[in-house]
């Protein structure tokens, strides 16, 4: 696929931009600028395109998802520059509502293949205390180091993600073990890299926070969609 084989080549070029420029090996920063908001539209119109040649509605959640993931790609890119430093509080926690609606979307996705029969935590409800355990504890972890006007809008995101981590659990027996596995794994890849993005906002930074955070993103949008284009219903 010609979209999907974009995605990989711009996601190379955008993390090897990043890790020149940790290494001082040049300013690649025009390069990461460039890319950056080029990778969502490649992927959702892979998506689209594999829907179409595989014969099943693209459905309006995961499309609508990838585009305010691009939102929030722009408004967190836009919120690093220099020149709109006085911004910046604004586009981070306009990038996090944009990424807050694009979980949600993911949520709904996910929640197309619990139709039929008791889901499995529906089955098994106590399989949820992990997730609300790791929610909790890093939740109590981040907030002390927190300004107070993030509080309230971090933890209302903590939640809608911890939510969607479970939404992709809870699609196990429902779809394929390849569908369930990619998605599943694409899921909590996706909060470790909020996790960290977290941590380097307020915490404490660390150099290759950019290069991890960005990997571990674009790792867990490929593998989520890759996953729901490979799922078969029962």
């Amino acid at each position: 696929m010609v979209f999907r084989a974009a995605y990989l080549v711009t996601a190379v070029v955008h993390l090897t931009a990043l890790l020149l420029n940790y290494l001082s090996l040049g300013d690649f920063s025009l390069v990461v600028f460039i890319s950056k908001p080029l990778l969502m539209p490649l992927l959702m119109i892979h998506y689209l395109q594999a829907s179409a040649q595989l014969r099943r509605p693209a459905g309006w959640a995961l499309p609508i998802s990838l585009i305010f993931s691009f939102g929030g790609d722009v408004l967190l890119m836009l919120g690093t520059l220099e020149a709109l430093k006085s911004y910046m509080v604004l586009l981070f926690l306009s990038g996090l509502v944009s990424f807050l609606i694009a979980h949600v979307c993911y949520i709904l996705e996910f929640a197309k293949d619990q139709t039929q029969g008791k889901s499995l935590l529906r089955r098994r409800p106590l399989w949820l205390i992990p997730f609300l355990l790791v929610y909790a504890a890093f939740m109590n972890f981040i907030i002390p180091n927190m300004e107070y006007a993030f509080i309230f809008p971090v933890v209302v995101y903590g939640g809608v993600l911890t939510t969607m981590v479970v939404a992709a659990f809870n699609r196990k027996g429902k779809v394929n073990a390849l569908s369930f596995w990619l998605v599943f794994i694409g899921a909590l890849t996706f909060y470790l890299s909020d996790s960290m993005i977290a941590i380097d906002r307020f915490y404490h930074s660390f150099q290759l926070a950019p290069l991890a955070i960005m990997t571990t993103y674009l790792t867990a949008q490929y593998l989520i969609v890759i996953g729901l284009l490979r799922r078969v219903d029962y």
